[in-house]
């Protein structure tokens, strides 16, 4: 009997990003990419419908704030998920 995959979800805008993480995902076998969305709305809907296992969550999507909101609402009805929040950022001085 094998181990079930960690279903990943990815909510990030930069196309060119979210496709690097796929890559790097994808050379694990105990890793599944169940989506990708570029909104946090998109994540949100995508979250409901795969019931992913983990999120990599852009803070900074439409706005500033975009993922944070999305983050909080799927935490809503999906308390266990666990999200790794990420953004790129020029200075560290924003933080």
């Amino acid at each position: 009997m094998s181990t079930p995959r960690i279903k990943v979800l990815i909510v990030e805008d930069d196309l060119l990003i979210s496709k690097r993480y796929q890559m790097i995902l994808s050379k694990d076998q105990q890793i599944e990419c169940v989506g990708c969305a570029s909104s946090g709305y998109e994540g949100t809907m995508l979250a409901a419908l795969n019931k992913p296992d983990v999120i990599l969550m852009d803070i900074e999507l439409e706005d500033k704030q975009a993922g944070l909101r999305a983050t909080s609402e799927i935490l809503n009805y999906m308390p266990d998920i666990k999200i790794v929040m990420l953004t790129v950022c020029e200075t560290f001085s924003r933080f």
